[in-house]
């Protein structure tokens, strides 16, 4: 039963987000479910005198979790960033602080700003900031900038799409741009002093290897070992996400797991407790320090909660933590739902992991084990199966070469991380000492992506779907999930 209540407060109120998410019902809905609720609770209270009701009880459940998820959703839309409204459209001068790691692009950067003065007044409004590459920007600069402030714009990406800007930057509370103002370094130092610390450690770890491997497989390792935002060239990533491996460049998960690990393992003299409070420093701090993206946060608890169950000596359910992952997730943010790409990609990657690669398995024994080869092939399968419909339908990306690339490449991404983490590390007390290991590093990273540019060049590398209807991916991940359910229901092996 309590298996059940779990399911169903998860699903009522994950739905609940989600229907709140593309249409406003008003109040009037809210006391709708609340009297459909009582009504089904006052019903199962007389049915109970009679026979027992778990169903009608769990029914009872689900409307007042729905009823949750729309109010939660409510709750988080009630600020829609008012303050700078008066002054869209004009040239001012204002005064803001660096509030999260620039975003190192191209040719510009981005910074997350809050505003904290304009003309003496005081303010505590989000502003994303466009800049020209040049100067140095750090985490908690305080700026002097001089430019128009706007609303951002949906524009229409190269497959056709129309991206949702404005609600994309909503899911993070900004609702004002600046595009190439000037910008004036007047304080440093102004923002948290544990993040200042970490984003610090990772920089200086980032200058380490960058000293002593060239780009752009110098970013290519930046991005990782640490989810570094110093992008590569536009012109890479078209090779990369032509070759389907674009997702290399972003951090995994799987990274704080062995973080955690490594570190545990190295205390392991002192007693448990100790053990598990230095793994949850040791999550924490590693996804702040890595910008905190929807993949790191949603292994990080993840993994904070494979520690916890060791800790009360608890059966681990990987069902139940990555639900209660997102849960959390969305609990603290319920617009990442819809509005946030990462988030869902990461998760239906997760689910292809999870439940899809056991069956594949099934029918891969053919292929050696050795080295990992059927593990590798077997993930890659599992998750492109699960993720491409819902790619085709928000971005219409289909690499034909994918799954070829994807099983040369990521076999090699564990040693690359770790002659990169080694060269980084020692590159921290000395380049020369630290050449031996850039060189492994360099050669490894050059030749991930020779083989991504060599596939993402041919012809018929991919191609773009104009339009992929939202019903047909639905039906699909339908069909999925029955023949999932299905095949574990016959071996006797529901997760």
């Amino acid at each position: 039963m309590s298996n059940l209540i779990f399911y169903t407060v998860i699903s009522g109120f994950l739905g609940g987000i989600l229907l709140r998410s593309f249409y406003n019902f008003g109040i009037y809905f809210s006391i709708f479910l609340i009297l459909i609720g009582v009504s089904v609770l006052l019903y199962s209270l007389i049915l109970k005198k009679k026979e027992n009701s778990p169903e009608i009880i769990l029914i009872a459940i689900f409307i007042f979790s729905i009823l949750f998820g729309t109010t939660r959703y409510d709750f988080s839309d009630i600020y829609k960033g008012e303050e700078l409204e008066q002054y869209i459209g004009q040239t001012e001068i204002f005064e803001g602080i660096i509030i999260a790691e620039p975003d190192y692009r191209e040719k510009s950067i981005l910074l997350t700003t809050k505003i904290i003065k304009i003309a003496e007044k005081e303010f505590s409004e989000k502003v994303l900031i466009n800049v020209p590459r040049g100067e140095q920007f750090n985490y908690g600069d305080r700026l002097k900038i001089s430019g128009e402030i706007s609303e951002p714009e949906n524009f229409e990406t190269d497959t056709g799409r129309i991206f949702d800007y404005k609600k994309y930057l909503a899911k993070e509370s900004i609702f004002y741009v600046m595009r190439q103002p000037r910008v004036e370094v007047i304080g440093t130092g102004e923002g948290n002093a544990i993040k200042q610390s970490l984003f610090m450690i990772k920089n200086k770890f980032i200058e380490a290897f960058s000293r002593v491997i060239t780009e752009p497989e110098s970013s290519l390792l930046g991005g990782l070992l640490l989810g570094a935002k110093r992008a590569l060239s536009l012109e890479w990533q078209d090779v990369l996400r032509k070759a389907g491996v674009i997702h290399i460049i972003v951090l995994s998960g799987y990274n704080i797991t062995i973080v955690a690990q490594f570190l545990m393992k190295i205390f392991g003299f002192l007693k448990p407790r100790w053990r598990l409070s230095i793994g949850v420093l040791s999550i924490v701090g590693f996804a702040i320090m890595t910008g905190g993206s929807a993949t790191v946060v949603r292994a990080s608890i993840m993994a904070l909660l494979v520690l916890f169950a060791d800790l009360i000596r608890r059966d681990y359910s990987v069902t139940r933590a990555l639900l209660l992952a997102g849960l959390l997730m969305v609990l603290v943010n319920p617009k990442i739902l819809v509005f946030d790409l990462s988030f869902q990609l990461s998760f239906l990657a997760t689910v292809g992991l999870i439940y899809v690669s056991p069956i594949i398995e099934k029918h891969l024994q053919f292929i050696p084990d050795r080295f990992g080869i059927r593990t590798v092939v077997t993930a890659t399968l599992a998750t492109q199966i699960f993720v491409l419909p819902f790619l085709l339908y928000s971005m219409g990306n289909f690499s034909s070469v994918a799954l070829i690339v994807n099983l040369l490449v990521l076999p090699l991404i564990p040693i690359t991380m770790f002659f990169g983490f080694l060269t980084g590390l020692v590159g921290l007390i000395s380049s020369v000492l630290a050449m031996p290991f850039a060189y492994v590093s360099y050669w490894l990273l050059h030749y991930q992506l020779s083989i991504s540019k060599f596939f993402g060049e041919l012809p018929f590398s991919s191609y773009i779907v104009p339009e992929f209807p939202a019903i047909i991916m639905v039906l699909i991940y339908a069909a999925l999930i029955f023949g999932i359910y299905s095949w574990q229901k016959k071996n006797n092996s529901l997760v």
